[in-house]
């Protein structure tokens, strides 16, 4: 899968459920750069594709959209 369809075509389809497991990350003082975290954190959130590619993915995109976000925030303070 190429950078190009894992941003555009897999942010449309999983962007929910990416803001749901940021969100439980944070309230729940979880790491997520740490995949086994992630993984953790999909148990509980989307149990049928809890994998470790999954959450390999996961995290990646977590890492990615927590920038963005703390970027975001950061420009609306200032």
């Amino acid at each position: 899968m190429n950078e190009d369809k894992l941003s555009k075509e897999w942010l449309k389809k999983n962007g929910h459920k990416l803001k749901t497991i940021y969100s439980y990350a944070v309230v729940n003082k979880l790491d997520i750069k740490s995949e086994e975290d992630v993984l953790g954190i999909l148990k509980v959130v989307d149990t049928e594709n809890a994998t470790k590619k999954s959450a390999k993915v996961f995290s990646k995109m977590l890492h990615l959209f927590g920038m963005k976000f703390r970027k975001t925030l950061a420009e609306k303070i200032s």
